[in-house]
């Protein structure tokens, strides 16, 4: 969960076109931010429980 609080703020910090870019090269299509965080979740709790 540290990880997505630390992606959430770098959404925070550089604001949506940026963080539209770190997101994409994470490979989550941006549609809605709603998406991308569903999307963001899902990844960190995979991770998480790898």
């Amino acid at each position: 969960m540290e990880d997505l609080n630390r992606t959430r703020r770098l959404f925070e910090i550089f604001g949506p076109m940026d963080a539209a870019a770190r997101v994409t090269h994470l490979g989550a299509r941006v549609k809605q931010w709603d998406d991308v965080f569903a999307e963001m979740d899902e990844c960190c709790r995979q991770q998480v429980s790898a």
